[in-house]
């Protein structure tokens, strides 16, 4: 947002003015003053720019503009996922459907008429979530009292054996935004562990990132993680892939299904196969094989967003990458030889003003 809102003293400074940007400066004014709103109410994660929107569009304050794009620079090199960068400004397309439902659901509109107004990429999924909201409950408010606190042990009180909520999203999307609780860690790993075996392709996404925010490094969550690298779904293949890295738990029998990722045509499974390996200080020489494969076929088809990560790569794993780009590309590709070494170059560089600051 063009702006800034200051919690402790309460005031909202604009960057952009109204003459020259109207849309812009009165979507940001409403969303910082609903943020103090919700601030001064004391709503948990009032600091979440989703959280906000969502909020913003509940209330009947206006529809943000969608940040529909899926591509973010976070400064090495490109993350074509927006995994792990960080909270997106606005509501995608999808997100705002839903924002819609929940306000439909806190007025009590199963059916709201107002919907004809929407356009359809926004009432499509509307409907479904009105539907999903019905069917589920799975929100997180009850409709006759909507808290304004939610406590950690309650959520995961939900979600153990037995209860009605098991596999509920809510309580999984909800779990990462908590500080682990070393007391409520054992609860928290068996919800997740029994979310990863679910049949909902949500929920299973939900306690992948969930597995990975809490760190957990349990055996049999482990173990369920490991199995859903094999999985066919791309998306659950990849999370899961990312998580076994982020957690440090690539091992031998998971190095091969990540160098196998490397030969996808899907950018982000080649980004998580790579970004898993990554986690280890040295491979061998089967995964240097399938990561060249992977690099070639970057620099071939020009998808220069994973240039920078492949150079970063090779540098964390062989004694002279530079030498390799010229065994590797000198004779058969010779005029992406260049593009390469000037990437490495500026890996290196990019890796010693982190090292000196």
């Amino acid at each position: 947002m063009p702006g800034n809102y200051d919690a402790e003293k309460r005031t909202i400074t604009l960057e952009s003015e109204f003459q020259s940007e109207p849309e812009l400066t009165v979507a940001t004014l409403v969303n910082f003053i609903m943020r103090d709103f919700l601030t001064q109410q004391g709503f948990q994660f009032s600091q979440l720019p989703e959280a906000v929107d969502v909020a913003v569009v509940a209330c009947g304050l206006g529809m943000p503009q969608g940040q529909l794009s899926m591509v973010n620079d976070s400064g090495n090199f490109w993350d074509p996922t927006a995994w792990e960068i960080g909270a997106k400004p606005f509501l995608d397309t999808q997100s705002i459907a839903y924002a819609f439902a929940l306000a439909s659901r806190v007025r009590h509109e199963s059916a709201p008429t107002w919907i004809v107004d929407l356009p359809n990429a926004v009432a499509g999924p509307m409907k479904k979530s009105i539907k999903y909201l019905s069917k589920t409950n799975d929100c997180f408010f009850d409709l006759d009292t909507v808290t304004t606190e939610m406590t950690l042990k309650g959520l995961v009180d939900r979600a153990t054996p037995g209860s009605k909520t098991v596999g509920n999203s809510t309580t999984i999307v909800a779990m990462k935004h908590f500080q682990p609780d070393e007391s409520l860690l054992p609860k928290m790993e068996s919800v997740v562990e029994n979310s990863l075996r679910g049949v909902n392709r949500d929920v299973v996404l939900h306690a992948i990132n969930a597995a990975s925010e809490i760190k957990s490094f349990a055996a049999n969550v482990v173990d369920e993680l490991k199995l859903n690298c094999e999985s066919s779904d791309d998306l659950v293949r990849a999370k899961s892939m990312a998580a076994i890295g982020q957690l440090g738990k690539l091992d031998s029998d998971t190095v091969p299904l990540a160098a196998k990722m490397l030969d996808s045509k899907t950018d982000f499974v080649v980004f998580s196969g790579l970004t898993a390996l990554m986690s280890q200080p040295a491979v061998d020489d089967s995964v240097i094989t399938a990561t060249d494969r992977g690099f070639k076929r970057a620099l071939q088809t020009c998808n220069y967003q994973f240039v920078g990560l492949f150079a970063a790569a090779y540098r964390l794993w062989l004694e002279d990458p530079h030498q390799h780009f010229y065994d590797l590309l000198a004779e058969d590709s010779p005029e992406y030889l260049q593009i390469a070494i000037n990437a490495l170059d500026e890996n290196k560089e990019q890796f010693v003003g982190i090292g000196s600051e």
